[in-house]
Formats: structure tokens, sequence, C-alpha cells
């Protein structure tokens, strides 16, 4: 009696595995979408990131330069939870000398919610320039740091007083963190603010 082996695969077989090579296809594709957009996400993390921490760098630097100058009697410095304005010693970056008139607001338009610094010479007034620092800030808010008191004590306003607060805080909701900067000239009880060389002069 002579037995014929069969070396081919069935209709079945062929169909098995048709399938399952559809099954390990799909699940590489999905692997492999879900991958791109976990990179595109951590990769728009991490640009916001950057762009976060350069917009507190500037502010930081803007808001230590704030100076002492006075008005009426009064350090010619407004603050409130959307805003504050003050004089304080032009930075290289803002392409002016000498001192500038600093307005930093939290503004709502049509689009969104920003953060606008907007900085004018004192000496040429049509000299000036304009930056929109952050968007997404609705949440924020400014607060003033009085330490002249028994305790230190965190204000929502800061208006007609004879020195500059000792510390400006800007929170909002994530991804923007805390910024607390301190002011260093209001810092030193003995500073007479010299306009010539924007620098505490020893009283």
């Amino acid at each position: 009696m002579t037995l014929f082996r069969d070396d081919g695969y069935t209709l079945i077989e062929l169909v098995v595995v048709l399938l399952l090579a559809g099954l390990v296809g799909v699940a590489a594709a999905g692997g492999l979408q879900f991958g791109t957009r976990i990179w595109e996400r951590s990769n728009a993390h991490l640009e916001q990131d950057r762009e976060t921490a350069s917009s507190q760098a500037i502010l930081r630097s803007v808001l230590a330069s704030a100076i002492p100058g006075r008005k009426d009697g009064f350090v010619a410095f407004r603050g409130d939870r959307k805003s504050l304005s003050f004089d304080a010693s032009a930075l290289p970056a803002l392409g002016s000398r000498g001192l500038v008139h600093m307005d930093i607001v939290l503004e709502r338009n049509d689009a969104d919610d920003s953060l606008r610094l907007a900085a004018k010479s004192l000496l040429d007034p049509k000299a000036g320039r304009t930056a929109i620092l952050a968007d997404h800030v609705s949440d924020m808010q400014f607060a003033y740091l009085d330490t002249s008191g028994k305790l230190p004590v965190w204000l929502a306003f800061w208006r007609d007083r004879d020195r500059l607060p000792d510390a400006i805080r800007l929170e909002g909701a994530a991804p923007w963190p805390v910024l607390t900067v301190r002011l260093p000239i209001a810092q030193d009880a003995n500073c007479a603010f010299d306009p010539v060389s924007t620098n505490c002069r020893r009283s």
C-alpha cells in the first residue's frame, strides 16, 4: 500500500496564517502610532517648558531691575493683581539705554489672554518695545511682599508707598510655576537711588 504525503497547506491553514499576520501588522501599526503620539506630546511639553523658562527669566531680570524713583513724594511703582508699572534700569535686550518705564499687564483679548511687557525710554518717549511673554494666562495674578511690619504679608495692591515691595510674586495655573522675584534695592534701608549711576548711594 502506497502512502501519499501532502506537503502543502490547506485553505484553512492559509486563512489562519493570514489572519495572524494581519493582527500582528495591526498591533505593530497601532504601537507605532501610539509611540508617535507620545513623542509629539513630549516634544510639545518640552517646547512649552522652554518658552515658560525663557519668559520667567526675562521677567526675573526686568523685575529685579526696578528702581525706587520718586514722584510727588512716592515711589513710582503701582501694582495690582493684573498689572504693574515701574521705572527700571534699561536692559541690553530691550535695545535702550538709561532709564525706562515698564508696564507688565495680564491682558484679555478676543483670541486669548496674554502677559504683555512694554518698555518705554524715559529719555526718548518715542523709543520703546513691546513683547508678549506668555499666552493662556487667565488665572495668573501678581502679589507684593511687604516686610515693613512685624510680620511679612503678601498684598494684592501696591501704590502710593515710599518704597518698593520687597518681592513680587506671579502665580497661575499649570504649567506656569510660581515666580517670586526679590527686589534688591528695596531690601536696603540705607539705599538712596542715584539716577546717574542707577545704583544705591549710601545716605
